[in-house]
């Protein structure tokens, strides 16, 4: 044992990760489990197209904005890049074609507002994986490490808890 042991060692783990470890894991989950659920509710409230359409367009346009507040500017993003974005949001409404814009009627509001929720959730679980996926491969992520069995475990414990519980 070398006399720089105690003053060199890594900090204190258990089985499951460092503090922030877990709790980044345990929020990339919530949030994912938030996410499913908040769009099966959608779904019940409006069409199918509709929730869609609302969900990944929103999830997408806020994925990009969190990741830059987020990341700061080691998240690049190049002209190229978002217009490949306003291409696929584009897709995604011509692809759905959600009643509201193609001729129907519009969804209530409280639909629009879990829609929404769903998107904004599903765009913090975004880049938590984003987040975590950097510090597995070395890209800084503050000395933490996860690895791809923890972030899925880590979320099918939630899925199951959070299923119960419903």
């Amino acid at each position: 044992m070398s006399p720089n042991y105690f003053i060199d060692a890594p900090p204190p783990t258990h089985s499951l990760g460092t503090r922030r470890l877990v709790g980044l894991c345990c929020l990339r989950s919530v949030a994912g489990f938030a996410g499913i659920t908040s769009l099966n509710v959608s779904f019940q409230a409006m069409h199918l197209a509709d929730a869609f359409a609302l969900t990944l367009g929103v999830m997408t346009l806020a994925t990009i904005l969190l990741a830059r507040v987020w990341m700061g500017r080691s998240e690049r993003l190049s002209l190229r890049q978002l217009a490949g974005g306003v291409i696929g949001v584009t897709g995604i409404v011509l692809g759905t074609q959600p009643e509201a814009l193609f001729g129907g009627t519009p969804p209530r509001a409280t639909a629009v507002a879990t829609a929404t929720c769903a998107a904004l959730f599903f765009s913090v679980f975004n880049v938590l994986s984003r987040v975590l996926g950097r510090a597995t491969s070395g890209g800084g992520g503050g000395g933490v490490a996860a690895t791809p069995s923890m972030l899925v475990s880590y979320y099918m414990v939630t899925i199951e808890v959070g299923s119960l519980s419903i």
